[in-house]
């Protein structure tokens, strides 16, 4: 209660387990390791309070994460605590991060991910790897950003929605070789959802009189807010 937790908080209660299996002898030694890094006890105070079981990480794991993003990343240690979810991911699953660097997968697209979707990052190496290996397979360059968006949408698509979504976009006239055309420039449009693809795709193609080909060849005008237009 004196730090401050609300006691109808689910946090709270993670900081009730994170205290009873800790003794103070372990919770000091693991703000050395935090401290180690450039973390300041107030840093570290404010990141356990947000998310509790990163002080629940074993030592092995908050050095191997740490040393990712500071030493090899060069992330400053003082912005760590906001991306407290991609320590407690990281202690969840298995690591892959050194498996993108030597993939030769661009810092800033390893930092977006780590920010945006911190899942992919922290999954399964093997599973990962069949991503990625899938994605460098249909020509995509790791180190650009469209090959991060590529891997996101793998990551998070089954192939039955693929396959849906495949689907979709062929009701109104595309061939599969269009799809992939638009798929490898601007991958996030697979992700979008039936009711958008379908929305925007009604406004261009049946109100305006947009060939689909067209649409095609600018994948990125379906991930414009166009819901007034054809609401």
């Amino acid at each position: 209660m004196k730090l401050g937790f609300d006691p109808s908080k689910s946090v709270f209660v993670e900081a009730v387990r994170a205290f009873h299996f800790m003794s103070h002898k372990t919770w000091e030694h693991k703000t050395e390791v935090y401290g180690r890094f450039g973390l300041s006890e107030d840093e570290i105070w404010s990141m356990f309070r947000k998310r509790p079981n990163c002080l629940s990480l074993s030592e092995k794991k908050i050095t191997g994460v740490m040393n990712f993003l500071v030493c090899k990343m060069g992330w400053q240690a003082v912005l760590l605590p906001e991306f407290q979810a991609f320590f407690v991911l990281a202690w969840r699953r298995g690591l892959c991060l050194d498996v993108q660097l030597g993939l030769g997968i661009s810092q800033s697209s390893i930092s977006y991910l780590v920010i945006q979707s911190p899942s992919v990052m922290c999954q399964k190496v093997r599973k990962f790897a069949e991503v990625v290996k899938k994605v460098m397979n249909l020509g995509f360059d790791p180190s650009k950003s469209v090959f991060v968006e590529a891997v996101r949408a793998f990551h998070f698509m089954s192939h039955k929605t693929w396959e849906h979504k495949t689907e979709v976009y062929g009701r109104f006239g595309l061939s599969e070789d269009e799809i992939w055309s638009m798929f490898r420039k601007r991958p996030n449009c697979m992700s979008l959802s039936e009711k958008k693809v379908t929305g925007v795709m009604n406004f261009l193609v049946c109100k305006m009189g947009w060939q689909a080909a067209v649409v095609a060849r600018v994948p990125s005008i379906l991930c414009l807010s166009l819901e007034r237009d054809y609401a």
